[in-house]
């Protein structure tokens, strides 16, 4: 291969270019992301409010495909806090990762341990609406 390359410049110019398109190509998969995380499992420390709590690990949670009031400010605000806690809180949770928010807490599908959609139970709830459209699969 050596005398092929020596003598023919198109040779070494291919040689180079499949090189060049395999080393983009490596770069691209370990940079990005995947559009969805596969399912993992973590402990819930403490819950901030109807959509958002902590993980024992320090990772922080949004719930993906909902909306819920304000603990603090809005009608019904502190029931959905309540009623996540009581739903998750000590509890190991699944979570279908889905991104970051503009905050930098994880996006995520959560589910109990028995399998059942957070989001989706919590929108039975006065006051929780869909977010922005999205869903979560209604188990796990």
């Amino acid at each position: 291969m050596k005398y092929w390359l020596n003598r023919s410049p198109v040779g070494f110019f291919l040689v180079l270019f499949i090189v060049g398109i395999v080393a983009a190509n490596v770069v691209v998969a370990i940079t990005t992301p995947p559009a969805t995380a596969p399912v993992s499992g973590d402990y819930v420390e403490r819950v901030i409010d109807g959509d958002t709590f902590d993980l024992v690990s320090g990772e922080r949670i949004r719930l993906f495909a909902i909306n819920a009031p304000e603990a603090a400010t809005e009608d019904y605000g502190y029931a959905t806090r309540i009623a996540l806690r009581q739903m998750v809180r000590g509890t190991e949770v699944q979570l279908l990762r889905k991104g970051l928010d503009k905050y930098g807490r994880t996006l995520a599908c959560v589910y109990t341990q028995e399998g059942i959609s957070v989001d989706n139970y919590l929108l039975s709830l006065p006051g929780v609406r869909k977010w922005r459209g999205v869903s979560c699969p209604l188990s796990q």
